[in-house]
This record gives C-alpha cells, sequence and structure tokens, in this order.
C-alpha cells in the first residue's frame, strides 16, 4: 500500500497549475467565481421562499420571483466572467508581443 504525504500532494497539485497556461487558469477562476455566486444565490432564494412560504398566503408568487431575478443574476454573473477572461487573455497576449 503506497501512501502519499501531504507535501507531494501539495507539490503535484502546485505543478498542475503552474504548467497549465494563464487562459486556463483565468477560465478555472472565473467558473469557480460564477458557480459561488450560482450557490450563493440559490440559497438566499431558497432561505427567502421558505420565510416567504411560512409567512404569506403570497410565498409561491415571491419565490418565483426570486427565482426570476437569480436566473438574471446568475446570467449576468456568468457573461461577466465571460468577457473578464476574454479581457484577461488580450491583455496576456498584448503582454507577450
Amino acid at each position: 500500500m503506497h501512501q502519499l504525504n501531504n507535501n507531494s500532494i501539495i507539490e503535484s497539485i502546485g505543478e498542475f497549475f503552474s504548467e497549465l497556461s494563464p487562459q486556463a487558469l483565468a477560465l478555472i477562476v472565473g467558473i469557480c467565481t460564477a458557480g459561488l455566486y450560482v450557490v450563493g444565490g440559490l440559497l438566499i432564494a431558497f432561505i427567502v421562499g421558505l420565510l416567504a412560504l411560512g409567512v404569506t398566503k403570497f410565498g409561491p408568487i415571491i419565490t418565483s420571483l426570486c427565482g426570476l431575478l437569480l436566473a438574471g443574476f446568475s446570467m449576468y454573473v456568468f457573461f461577466k466572467a465571460v468577457l473578464n477572461y476574454k479581457k484577461i487573455i488580450l491583455s496576456y497576449e498584448n503582454h507577450n508581443t
């Protein structure tokens, strides 16, 4: 049974990231950021929806409005991440030439 110590795992992760191009790193960071926004937004919408269901008879309406707002927000974040990714690539390519 071969056992890896923590340092070699961290070193191999570090090597993996150092071999990636800045474009790939920007894409990974953008995807993670957008994912965090979406998960956070879903949690907020879920909690607000539960509160609305408990408090008023308009719960379903409020929940669906939260869902629409969340969908719009996550689309906005996604497109913003894509635009930032393009900016990072362009600035990197301009820097190299």
